[in-house]
């Protein structure tokens, strides 16, 4: 995976090492390769070209049902939406992390 190209809403990005894993999913350590452009972009400017960021996804098992699977994106939605609720009451701090893309 590591070099591997993932595209976003609104970039594309390539992953450059591995952070971490647990029972939700893998964070990695990428950069912005490409960004696409949009009038919403405008209103709340993202990163450039070769900026490091962090991608985060679900680990789907292969082993699982359709529907196991789907419960469990249920769950991982939730706890990403929990995440972004409380990034962006905390924007105004210039320590924490913003959220360009999701």
């Amino acid at each position: 995976m590591l070099g591997q190209k993932c595209n976003g809403n609104k970039a594309t990005y390539r992953l450059d090492a591995q952070l971490g894993t647990g029972g939700l999913g893998q964070a990695w350590k990428a950069r912005v390769v490409s960004i696409e452009r949009s009038k919403d972009w405008l209103a709340k400017p993202g990163p450039d070209v070769n900026t490091p960021v962090v991608i985060k996804w679900a680990n789907l098992q292969k082993q699982y049902s359709s529907a196991d699977n789907r419960d469990f994106l249920s769950e991982v939605n939730a706890a990403i939406n929990k995440e972004l609720s409380s990034l962006e009451r905390l924007s105004s701090l210039k320590c924490v992390a913003r959220v360009y893309d999701h």
